[in-house]
């Protein structure tokens, strides 16, 4: 919003000026000395000199009669070099007092000192102040704990805000990779995955809430938690970043325990979502829950050619009856933690367990070179897991192939399943199976029987309700 145009008064410009050259004095004083006058701390040093010199020629534009200003503009401008004097300085004291340079660090504080009181009297001047109580003691402490360390994208145009932010974070444990606009923000999405966002709200070309928009019509990266940064105090723009999804708002220059809080937030919050998609993930097959994200439903589906598998534990019942609970499930577990594994790396996809039963299916939502033949060869596996189990278990294993409807039902308990012709036939075909034995329904013997290495016997027809009688196959060889 616009002012009336008026300048700044004399008086509070000759002040403001006049801390300026304050803290320009304490810089002459530290270089003079020498104690920091090669490496990392020299090149910070400059930066602070660099960033009052910045400071001054903002300052003293305020006393030019410049008409109608945008003084929450001028306030993010006057924030940006403001930011960089604090930031530099408050590594550079702690860096010299690492070093043992204690006079030295004690000159820093001071120059930070007259920086938090230079960035007072701007915003007295502008008459935009964000009035944040400054952290107790007792807040402070929080400063030095350790928290969750997390992969963090920093996003900002100005180069001194990125390195700052960088090298504050990298000490913190994090790992950082810093962008310099918006476009470079969503390829860094791309390339990699990320825990949380730092997101300058002013950018030139596509700014924080472009970005933001951007990231909010994506489901891959609807979730990711985001920190919007700005010298600017708006309300609305603090209101339409939050309407837009951000998850925090922080104004220049920041204050390290606050970052420090809203960071470790973030990333508490990007642990628990995770830990929300992979139980999705355990549930549903990961394209469902790829839809579920992204629209809030599943749509129902139909799949033509898919393989159908049933596995059934012979004599389970019986075992469970004679053995105490614990023993039961820890078996029970074993067993299904080992099919999962089979199914898996078949290329399969396990859909659920019912008791003692299991049921698998193949070139459903992952398309398969020959989904019976893996079905196969995944039956053959849980075979031969129960048997060496060692617990006088069977398996029974029924095949058939076709089409099959898909989707999600349930409103407390969510549960994705498959209905159909395939379906129930699958599962008689096990049902009249032998133990130990993959038997397939005719359809699924003719999709491997020309196949080399496979090999199979006629059990003769069955009778299957509304089909008559049903030629069945029990597999006697594979190929390894």
């Amino acid at each position: 919003m616009g002012s009336p145009p008026v300048t700044a008064s004399k008086s509070s410009l000759i002040a403001l000026d006049s801390r300026i050259d304050a803290l320009t004095l304490s810089l002459d004083v530290i270089a003079e000395s020498g104690q920091v006058d090669q490496g990392f701390m020299a090149d910070d040093l400059n930066r602070i000199r660099a960033a009052a010199d910045d400071l001054r020629v903002r300052v003293a534009d305020l006393g030019v009669d410049a008409g109608q200003r945008d003084w929450s503009r001028v306030r993010h401008d006057l924030r940006t070099p403001l930011n960089h004097i604090l930031g530099y300085g408050e590594m550079l004291q702690q860096d010299a007092s690492e070093a043992g340079l204690a006079e030295t660090a004690l000159r820093i504080g001071e120059v930070v000192s007259t920086g938090r009181d230079i960035l007072k009297r701007t915003d007295d001047i502008i008459n935009t102040v964000l009035r944040v109580a400054t952290p107790t003691q007792e807040v402070r402490r929080y400063a030095n704990l350790e928290g969750p360390s997390g992969r963090i994208l920093v996003v900002d145009d100005d180069p001194g805000n990125r390195d700052l932010l960088q090298r504050r974070l990298k000490r913190r444990g994090h790992t950082v990779r810093a962008v310099a606009s918006g476009v470079e923000a969503l390829q860094a999405l791309e390339d990699a995955s990320w825990d949380v966002m730092l997101l300058d709200l002013v950018m030139p070309g596509m700014d924080g809430v472009a970005v933001l928009s951007r990231l909010r019509e994506d489901h891959r990266w609807r979730t990711l938690p985001v920190v919007m940064l700005s010298g600017m105090n708006e309300l609305g723009a603090v209101v339409r970043c939050i309407e837009l999804g951000a998850d925090d708002y922080m104004t220049k220059p920041y204050e390290p325990v606050l970052l420090n809080a809203r960071i470790n937030a973030c990333l508490e919050k990007k642990r628990l979502r995770d830990r929300e998609q992979h139980l999705l993930e355990v549930m549903f097959p990961v394209p469902v829950v790829q839809e579920l994200l992204a629209t809030g439903r599943v749509k129902p589906r139909r799949f033509d050619d898919v393989a159908v598998l049933f596995g059934d534990l012979v004599g389970f019942t019986a075992y469970g009856d004679k053995r105490q609970p614990e023993e039961v499930i820890a078996t029970l577990q074993d067993l299904v933690v080992e099919w999962e594994r089979s199914t898996r790396a078949h290329g399969l996809q396990k859909v659920k367990t019912i008791g003692d039963s299991i049921m698998v299916v193949g070139n459903m939502h992952q398309p398969h070179v020959n989904a019976v033949l893996a079905c196969a060869q995944v039956g053959m596996a849980f075979i031969r897991s129960a048997e060496v189990s060692g617990r006088g278990l069977g398996v029974r294993i029924g095949i058939h192939t076709g089409p099959v409807v898909a989707g999600v039902l349930g409103e407390e308990r969510y549960q994705y399943d498959l209905w159909g012709d395939t379906v129930n036939t699958a599962s008689r075909v096990e049902s009249h199976g032998i133990p130990g034995s993959v038997v397939l329904s005719s359809a699924a013997w003719s999709r491997i029987s020309a196949i080399p290495g496979v090999a199979s016997k006629s059990i003769g027809a069955v009778r299957m309700k509304g089909k008559g009688g049903v030629e069945l196959f029990r597999v006697t060889s594979l190929p390894d």
